[in-house]
């Protein structure tokens, strides 16, 4: 279900990718490291929504807490942190 979740996202396919971490969160089989991937899918779709909604503030909580996750060598890292820069360069945030 954590392929099927990426997956999603990569559509921008928001809500189903929600239930599909949704269900590796509650899934008895799924491993912590999978849970945890599953957490940070979570946190970024809502960053990324609170972002598209104009909660910026949001949006950069949501952010700084997936790179608490991030490793140097995450595929991820570098959307998320480009992300972070455009929410905090907004005038409404400084």
């Amino acid at each position: 279900m954590l392929w099927l979740g990426h997956s999603y996202v990569a559509l921008k396919a928001f809500a189903k990718a929600r239930e599909s971490y949704e269900e590796v969160l509650a899934s008895q089989h799924a491993s912590e490291e999978e849970k945890t991937t599953a957490q940070v899918g979570l946190t970024t779709i809502w960053g990324e929504l609170h972002y598209r909604s104009g909660e910026y503030e949001e949006a950069t909580k949501a952010f700084e807490e997936v790179l608490t996750h991030s490793t140097v060598n995450d595929p991820n890292q570098s959307g998320v942190l480009l992300y972070l820069v455009i929410v905090i360069s907004r005038p409404e945030i400084m």
